[in-house]
């Protein structure tokens, strides 16, 4: 007797220590996930800041550009609209700048932003005297010794806005630094509560390694055949550029089939693609990689034609590689892709880049991570616009998008619709030039939201060919109408 309730006190107690590092732990993570949004928050004004300090520098630049050609053109009108283009630079800098105040500038920042507008400031009456007598009297030898003083100076405010952009760097990375200090402090604690659920869990760890070594292997395996199929067609490019209807035909190919959707239980789907030439940058898949797991990927290239239909069929490989496991990491598969696509994208010598959602369903909830259009999620005809910004970053943009994927998480009712669709759609063109946009788009959801699928599908494509009439279609367009039965 005394032997069983001593056992008994044993198991208490570990439950009660394992109870209590599982509690800590908790809170741990919690703590965690509020660093992680206030991280994300600085990451994007970081990304706000930068970009408007690149486009400022490229407005300067475009200015110098305009003083130098102004006075080589014979005409007076076109010298006067090359002005015009200068004035309208400046407009693009000013907008650019307003961006930038309305983040907000630290003090080290604005230090070094009030240096650039100082000289910005000084460089305006030689600048703008050059442009002027540019117009008013041609190529002529005062005319050039002003532009070239114009651009000396001109030159002094770049290498001022080069200083404010290395001062945001600086300043990003010292608050880098240390948000990274005390996530190693807050991982020491973890480690040490968590140390007798890993030791529970090491059995299970064993397995999730091993699988995770495979789906590596295999991960690998994927990009080696990717780079070798690069390869090839940058060899053949002259050829398959003559053979677009080819590339169309495999394009169409790997797109799911009516069949496979209709086997997917719990859920009703139906998707429609149309390129805007032979070979799209639009791409969407669906697959079920095991029992009651579903996962639906969209995203579009920038772009269309043969360079962004072969990122399309990368990322296509690449999905359907990473997505092959029992659990899939929606995180971490986006951060490999956006791996191999942003070094093949070098290899290839483009710029392309594309938007990616992957969106994960299991037994009534749902999972999107990556940056994309809009998700419709309708639930009892109330249509909720799920904003993707902050879930991602742009594929193939940048090596390293860790500190930009997150995920959304939502139960997903009987008979709730979720929309997937790229900017083809919204942004589809009338004779007029008017856009389709999201106010028509999710009208025709409302009326239809309790049909099938492929009813709601078939509503929308019309609608939108009904809109464009007989105007050409500038983007490709693909849509992706999910519905839980």
């Amino acid at each position: 007797m005394s032997l069983g309730a001593g056992s008994n006190r044993t198991l208490i107690g570990g439950f009660s220590i394992i109870l209590v590092s599982v509690l800590a732990l908790a809170l741990l993570i919690l703590n965690h996930l509020g660093d992680m949004d206030s991280a994300r928050r600085t990451n994007t004004t970081l990304r706000i800041k930068t970009e408007a300090a690149f486009r400022m520098a490229e407005a300067i630049r475009n200015r110098n550009f305009s003083l130098a050609i102004a006075p080589t053109l014979d005409e007076y009108f076109d010298r006067d609209d090359e002005k015009q283009r200068f004035a309208a630079y400046a407009r693009d800098f000013l907008i650019e700048r307003d961006k930038l105040f309305a983040v907000g500038l630290n003090a080290a920042e604005t230090a070094a932003f009030d240096e650039v507008t100082l000289k910005i400031g000084e460089s305006q009456p030689v600048v703008e005297k050059a442009i002027s007598e540019a117009v008013e009297q041609g190529n002529t030898t005062a005319v050039r010794d002003m532009v070239s003083a114009a651009w000396q100076i001109q030159t002094l405010a770049l290498k001022k806005l080069d200083i404010f952009v290395q001062t945001i760097n600086a300043e990003a990375a010292k608050n880098l630094d240390a948000s990274d200090k005390a996530m190693q402090i807050k991982l020491q604690f973890a480690v040490a509560l968590g140390a007798i659920v890993l030791i529970l869990s090491a059995v299970t760890a064993v397995v999730v390694i091993r699988r995770d070594a495979q789906s590596r292997g295999a991960l690998i395996e994927a990009a080696d055949e990717i780079h070798e199929l690069n390869e090839r067609l940058k060899q053949e490019n002259v050829r398959i550029s003559a053979e677009l209807g080819v590339a169309q035909k495999i394009q169409e190919m790997i797109l799911p089939r009516e069949s496979e959707l209709t086997v997917i239980t719990e859920l009703d789907i139906a998707a429609y693609m149309e390129a805007a030439d032979e070979v799209g940058g639009d791409y969407y898949d669906v697959l079920q990689c095991c029992e009651g797991h579903v996962l639906i990927g969209i995203g579009d290239v920038t772009g269309h034609g043969l360079e962004s239909g072969v990122i399309m069929l990368m990322v296509q490989s690449l999905v359907r590689a990473l997505m092959e496991r029992k659990e899939p990491n929606l995180k971490e598969s986006l951060i490999t892709i956006n791996q191999v696509i942003y070094r093949n994208a070098a290899r290839m010598n483009t710029d392309k880049n594309l938007s990616l959602s992957i969106v994960h369903y299991f037994d009534g909830r749902i999972r999107v991570a990556g940056q994309h259009e809009e998700l419709l999620i309708i639930r009892d005809g109330v249509i909720e616009r799920i904003d993707t910004m902050d879930l991602g970053f742009p594929i193939g943009l940048e090596e390293n998008i860790a500190p930009f994927v997150s995920e959304y998480e939502t139960h997903l009712n009987k008979n709730d619709v979720v929309v997937l669709y790229t900017d083809g759609i919204v942004e589809a063109e009338d004779l007029d030039g008017e856009l389709y946009g999201m106010d028509r788009m999710c009208d025709v959801i409302e009326k239809h939201w309790q049909d099938a699928s492929s009813v709601l599908r078939t509503a929308l494509v019309d609608d939108v060919n009904t809109f464009i009439n007989d105007g050409k279609v500038h983007d490709d367009i693909t849509l992706v109408v999910i519905k839980r039965e």
